[in-house]
């Protein structure tokens, strides 16, 4: 399918979207097999279907035969290096436009297969509005309200309202390990890649705990602070980062004044959470944030981000979708149960603890 597109900067280019079908050959047994696969491609002149065969066939061997790219969860780590601290991989570039277009196509492959040519066109410019996001918006959001009429809403995520199509047209499978969820992950997470300007480390070095708030303040100036701190008394848990430690399901993640100098890296963090988490299990708490001015209250950007960064680490270790429900402790739901009390009968802050849990255990 041909379709001639204007880019934000008024020029007019072709957008071509190629379907392949390639036919394996055993020479031997005569035995066959078929891989399928969608593509799309644009360009000013002659090589958009060129461009759109290319990724069509590359992703018919990708998705028919899976094809490894490179990254193995189940690589193995040396213990010298699971022991140093770890800095959270986010992608530094903005979203590949030109992936989210691919993924969008391959999700929708189903529905596309069937439609006429009046849905094709539909469903090609729904998809642009979440690959070519400063173009012609108006456009794209009405293909979306005809193909799925609740779909959009301003201000609504657009990995929300791209399920909400999904949702529509009926191609959604929620079951645990489908490829509908493993492809929408993927495109979800594109979509939210962004750019952060700092280090964030996930640890289980006992170093790292111990001296998670220590020391408070001194003549080197303001660091987060809490009453874990060993150099002050006012707190009553001034030995609770020492249990942290030794227990089998919590990690460290935090920030630092100069990442760069392992001084600083041990003594000067500049935020700092706690995560629990056991392998192969699903739920993931997450503590409240401490920053230089102490524990914060309420929903803060940055723990909403480093929740989303480590979320992707656990998902990609475990090897399935980054797909999570995330809600707030209540009720000691999920056999989790947190007991507040003084000393050490519980650490109260516990109960602003936030619970994900990753979809594949909702299913």
């Amino acid at each position: 399918m041909l379709e001639k597109v204007t880019t934000a900067k008024g020029n007019v280019e072709q957008l071509a979207t190629v379907e392949v079908v390639i036919t394996l050959i055993d020479s031997e047994s005569g035995e066959t097999l078929t891989l399928k696969g969608l593509g799309s491609g644009q360009d000013s002149g002659d090589k958009s279907i060129a461009k759109a065969q290319t990724m069509a066939i590359k992703y018919a061997y990708l998705n028919s035969l899976a094809i490894a790219t490179n990254d193995d969860p189940e690589a193995d780590r040396h213990t010298d290096e699971v022991m140093q601290p770890k800095p959270a991989q986010v992608k530094n570039n903005p979203a590949n436009n030109l992936l989210v277009h691919n993924l969008a196509n391959s999700i929708l492959r189903p529905v596309k297969l069937n439609a006429d040519c009046d849905k094709l066109t539909l469903i090609e410019r729904a998809v642009c509005f979440f690959s070519r996001p400063n173009d012609k918006a108006e456009e794209y959001i009405d293909a979306i309200n005809q193909l799925a009429p609740f779909a959009y809403a301003p201000r609504k995520k657009r990995s929300r309202i791209f399920k909400a199509i999904c949702d529509s047209l009926g191609i959604t499978d929620n079951s645990a390990g489908s490829e509908f969820q493993k492809l929408f992950a993927q495109f979800a997470d594109e979509l939210s890649t962004r750019k952060i300007d700092f280090k964030l480390f996930m640890s289980i070095n006992p170093c790292h705990f111990i001296t998670m708030s220590n020391p408070k303040n001194d003549q080197r100036g303001s660091m987060l602070t809490s009453c874990h701190s060993f150099n002050v008394v006012d707190g009553e848990y001034n030995c609770g980062c020492s249990g942290y430690a030794r227990d089998n399901v919590t990690f460290i993640v935090f920030t630092a004044a100069d990442p760069d100098n392992p001084e600083t890296l041990n003594n000067r963090k500049t935020s700092r959470q706690l995560f629990m988490y056991k392998p192969n299990n699903g739920l993931l708490l997450q503590s409240r944030l401490y920053n230089t001015h102490g524990g914060t209250c309420g929903n803060q950007v940055e723990s909403n981000l480093y929740r989303d960064l480590v979320q992707r680490e656990l998902s990609e270790l475990e090897g399935v979708p980054n797909l999570w429900l995330t809600e707030k402790y209540c009720g000691n739901k999920h056999d989790v149960y947190i007991r507040c009390g003084n000393g050490f009968g519980g650490y109260c802050d516990w109960i602003r603890a936030t619970c994900s849990t990753l979809k594949r255990r909702c299913a």
